[in-house]
């Protein structure tokens, strides 16, 4: 996933996040309500990290993968040249 992709995942999650905290927004929230909206904030960013990093994770394995098969290829002729 290139870093576009993962700046616009961000700031769109972060955007729903400050929608749904302004529409909880009450005129005085009381300490338990506040606690409870900044863990769940804090909830959603590790989810959406995770998220990012399984992505990171298979992209990374598929290029990995694509670079072995091409290593293997080249020994190959290797092999046979000599």
């Amino acid at each position: 996933m290139d870093k576009t992709k993962k700046a616009e995942i961000k700031e769109s999650v972060n955007k729903a996040l400050s929608q749904v905290l302004e529409h909880l927004k009450i005129s005085q929230p009381s300490k338990k309500t506040t606690r409870v909206i900044t863990k769940a904030s804090k909830v959603l960013k590790k989810e959406l990290k995770d998220i990012l990093k399984k992505e990171d994770r298979k992209a990374a394995k598929q290029t990995k993968a694509s670079k072995v098969k091409k290593e293997k290829g080249l020994t190959k002729v290797m092999k046979h040249a000599v």
